[in-house]
């Protein structure tokens, strides 16, 4: 996860909660590759950041789409704010492993 990503999470989590809360299914797509409000497909898109990294690079390889419920979106939330150093590409969060019922 990269320090925009983060930021971008951080700052878009209330949204995305509310967004939760009204999705039938309990879950939510959240695209980290930008900032900007709902995509087309309906999925959280925070698209403001844009993406400039060529194909290939470590950045490109980042995971920015995350399927979150409730738990899970708190718990990426928790991890991010505990994260202690810098954020970069190698910034890895398995939520799978990391979250209670992951």
């Amino acid at each position: 996860m990269t320090e925009a990503h983060a930021a971008c999470y951080r700052a878009n989590f209330d949204d995305l909660m509310v967004a939760l809360e009204k999705s039938p299914t309990g879950f939510h797509t959240v695209n980290l590759a930008g900032c900007d409000g709902m995509s087309n497909d309906g999925t959280r898109d925070f698209s403001g950041m844009g993406t400039i990294d060529a194909p290939g690079s470590s950045a490109s390889r980042v995971k920015s789409v995350y399927i979150l419920d409730r738990s899970s979106a708190r718990c990426l939330r928790d991890l991010i704010e505990a994260h202690d150093g810098p954020f970069d590409p190698r910034t890895v969060f398995r939520l799978s492993e990391a979250c209670p019922g992951g």
